[in-house]
């Protein structure tokens, strides 16, 4: 309920529809929930004025929407405070110089300039986007991917025995559980 306590109008907008099952988490926050298609273009722009108009947001939260576009403009145009980007998955980029620069000089002037945070899910992606988009180390949150406690806790010692032996895995074998895909971009290593 932190958005909630403190009076803070936020929406998330995701880049394609969301599992249903997602929703109370965010409405538990306080946040408002919207898909858009991920293209962006000019029905895009307008419809989030239309959002905004809308709803009177504080903080625009872009879950999968690429940062280097024209939506923290936007954004700040139509007087959102804060604007976030989450950035769960983003591959390596071998630019040529000319991007190389444009990158860096985005970089350097737009979040700083609009307040713009961009948020990713490890170590790992924070580094990719500081070595290959030239991102400001500052202007990148880490924010590790949660559990909950409540359905997800550790297993007693004799229901870890009983697992073990049902997956055939010897007491002395170390094991790791992930709800993430075992690559780098996961940050699995940090």
């Amino acid at each position: 309920r932190t958005l909630s306590n403190r009076q803070c109008r936020s929406v998330v907008v995701f880049s394609e529809s969301f599992p249903e099952h997602v929703l109370p988490w965010f409405q538990d926050s306080g946040a408002i929930v919207e898909s858009f298609n991920h293209r962006l273009g000019a029905s895009f722009y307008l419809r989030l004025r239309e959002l905004v108009h809308r709803y009177r947001p504080d903080v625009l939260h872009f879950h999968f929407y690429e940062q280097f576009s024209l939506i923290p403009f936007w954004a700040a145009l139509l007087g959102v405070k804060s604007v976030f980007f989450t950035d769960h998955c983003r591959q390596p980029l071998k630019a040529r110089p000319t991007t190389q620069w444009k990158l860096k000089l985005w970089n350097r002037l737009i979040p700083p300039l609009l307040g713009t945070t961009t948020i990713t899910i490890s170590e790992h992606m924070k580094r990719l986007l500081v070595s290959d988009f030239f991102m400001n180390a500052d202007d990148i949150k880490v924010v590790l991917n949660g559990i909950n406690p409540v359905r997800f806790k550790p297993l007693s010692q004799s229901e870890r025995e009983r697992v073990r032996l049902e997956y055939s895995v010897p007491s002395g074998r170390f094991v790791v559980a992930t709800a993430a895909a075992l690559i780098p971009e996961k940050g699995i290593g940090d």
